[in-house]
């Protein structure tokens, strides 16, 4: 998988480079290729979104998913799927160091592409923003209501 990851930090000696390269060495391990940018010295601007969430991003990391290695069978790929099994554990490792993060969807996946020559066959899935929270930003009113497992899942 080729892994594409933007770093929002000027500071090249902080923390936010110390998590990133830990990330990039294991995920070079294991057997996948990482390509770095650092997005302060870009001319690329921070995500324009709501900005609502109240989040300090200084890292947000593009997952994207490569249609050449990806797993096929007929018409069925597991192209979004492997990269968001990624994105995931991204998430998981963030939140084990207490880091924040936000999954990003909204935003267009050919303009990334061309942003980050990319070519066709990688296709960005999702960004992934790191950070820490706002101390005054409040919670998502939704974040611990569930829904009843009979309303998700149906036993057959």
């Amino acid at each position: 998988m080729k892994i594409v990851v933007l770093n929002g930090s000027p500071n090249i000696k902080g923390s936010t480079n110390i998590l990133i390269d830990a990330f990039s060495k294991g995920a070079k391990e294991a057997g996948h290729s990482v390509d770095y940018f650092d997005i302060p010295y870009l001319k690329i601007h921070p995500c324009f979104g709501c900005v609502k969430c109240g989040y300090n991003v200084p890292v947000c990391m593009l997952v994207c998913a490569d249609k050449d290695i990806v797993w096929q069978k007929g018409d069925y790929s597991t192209l979004e799927m492997d990269a968001t099994i990624v994105a995931t554990h991204l998430i998981l490792e963030a939140t084990n160091l207490g880091v924040d993060s936000v999954w990003v969807r909204n935003f267009e996946p050919k303009q990334a592409q061309k942003e980050f020559n990319l070519g066709e066959n990688v296709i960005p899935i999702c960004m992934i923003q790191l950070g820490y929270r706002a101390p005054d930003c409040p919670n998502n009113p939704m974040h611990n209501k569930r829904k009843n497992i009979e309303e998700v899942v149906k036993f057959l």
